[in-house]
This record gives C-alpha cells, structure tokens and sequence, in this order.
C-alpha cells in the first residue's frame, strides 16, 4: 500500500492507494464502515504466537504510528 500526506492551503490529507487485492478489499471495507472511527497515536509490533500489539499512546509522538481504528457501533440491548 502506498501512503502520502497533503497539506495544502490549512487542509491535510492522507491518501492510502492500495496495490493488491487484499488491501483494496481492506480499503472497501473502511469505506462502508458505518461504526466509530477512533484516530490514535502509538507502536505496533509482533509479539510471540503471531499477534499483533498496539502500546499505548506515549509522550513522543514523533516516534509514534498514526492509528486508525474502527469499531462496530454498540447495539442497545434489548430488555428481556
């Protein structure tokens, strides 16, 4: 996936262009999103057993990945 930032006159963008199947598939699936959309800063790396860990936001962001997230909307629960 290809990745570019565009600041121009006071707006900034960020364009992901994707370059497989898979990350176009990853793409659509963003679009259709209709539940909440959480923008956070920190580190992801592997861990043993093939997961995949995001530390906390730290002071430095600098040193930090953008992250974005998408969870489903919570559904009320339905009395019984």
């Amino acid at each position: 996936m290809k990745s570019s930032v565009i600041v121009n006159d006071g707006s900034t963008q960020i364009a992901l262009t994707p370059e497989t199947q898979w990350e176009r598939t990853v793409l659509d699936q963003i679009r259709q999103h209709a539940g909440k959309l959480t923008v956070l800063s920190g580190n992801v790396f592997e861990c043993q057993g093939g997961w995949t860990r995001v530390t906390n936001m730290g002071e430095d962001r600098r040193e930090s990945s953008l992250i974005l997230r998408l969870d489903a909307l919570e559904q009320p629960l339905e009395p019984r």
